[in-house]
């Protein structure tokens, strides 16, 4: 299951449908893959922080993707209207061509 994360006063908080255990299991995950990395012991807090953040990235990250794709898709249907072979007006010789040509039919 995916971790959540509610934005509350510019912070990520977890536990938004996330039961005890799971947050428990992430915090000391995040402190597994996060404490050898620094000299600073980390606190439960500081991986609750940590992993918060991480949610945050991909969420924006997310975001993101999801604006270029309508962007991208504005764009072509763009490209695409303006690559259209625009019909030039027939002249009134080519008109009567194409008449005799339908009338035959």
């Amino acid at each position: 299951m995916p971790c959540r994360a509610v934005l509350s006063g510019g912070f990520y908080f977890i536990g938004s449908g996330v039961d005890a255990d799971k947050k428990q299991g992430l915090i000391e995950r995040t402190l597994a893959v996060y404490q050898p990395r620094t000299k600073r012991t980390l606190s439960h807090e500081d991986a609750r922080e940590i992993a918060a953040n991480i949610v945050g990235l991909f969420q924006v990250l997310r975001e993101w993707a999801a604006k270029d794709q309508t962007v991208s898709a504005t764009a072509d249907s763009k490209v695409r209207e303006r690559s259209k072979p625009k019909t030039l007006p027939q002249a009134a010789g080519e008109k009567k061509d194409d008449e005799r040509r339908n009338a035959g039919q």
